[in-house]
């Protein structure tokens, strides 16, 4: 079986997307500020709660996979401290699956290089903790290879790839998103 980057970032192929596995959040995050102010009559920052306005959703899923791909860039299969910023945006199976993922990457002595970018991200389906998105995430510049330094896969395995990401409000990640599913895509990317 061929392995790359593009099926660990993408997982499990097979694996079935899940909904509404995890309770909503108790508690509602705040909007992240720039600053604070200590001035009393400061108008308070509204606070962030999933499923309550479908773009924020929207928005805030966006940035967990953009903060994912970002992470995964500075994975060292050889590290894997390197791999809690990724696997810190994650939640089961999805997580599980990508800690077995890099540790069997990492026994057989692979290395990934380059950086993978987003070309496109849009949101398929929201539905209040649920959020759905396709992506196009380009993988061109991107290679893994194994204990001997040959590439894995062909040229053409790293390209543009149409992908499911499908995330899940969960209070204990950074944006208020979890991905638990990306899977390949029907949908084409322009």
């Amino acid at each position: 079986m061929r392995i790359s980057r593009m099926l660990v970032i993408a997982g499990v192929v097979s694996m079935v997307a899940l909904a509404g596995c995890t309770p909503a959040p108790s508690e509602p995050l705040p909007i992240p500020t720039s600053a604070t102010t200590s001035t009393p009559s400061a108008t308070p920052t509204p606070e962030y709660t999933p499923g309550v306005d479908p773009d924020a959703d929207v928005a805030a899923a966006i940035s967990t996979y953009e903060a994912y791909v970002e992470a995964n860039n500075d994975v060292e299969l050889s590290d894997s401290e390197t791999w809690d910023s990724v696997l810190a945006l994650l939640a089961d199976p999805y997580l599980s699956d990508s800690i077995s993922s890099y540790e069997e990457l990492a026994a057989a002595g692979y290395k990934f290089e380059g950086d993978a970018q987003i070309v496109s991200a849009v949101a398929t389906k929201v539905q209040s903790t649920i959020v759905n998105l396709h992506v196009c995430t380009d993988f061109a510049e991107t290679m893994t290879l194994d204990s001997n330094g040959v590439l894995i896969g062909s040229a053409e395995d790293y390209a543009v790839k149409s992908m499911n990401v499908i995330l899940q409000s969960n209070d204990g990640v950074q944006f208020g998103w979890a991905i638990v599913h990306i899977g390949w895509s029907d949908l084409t990317c322009s």
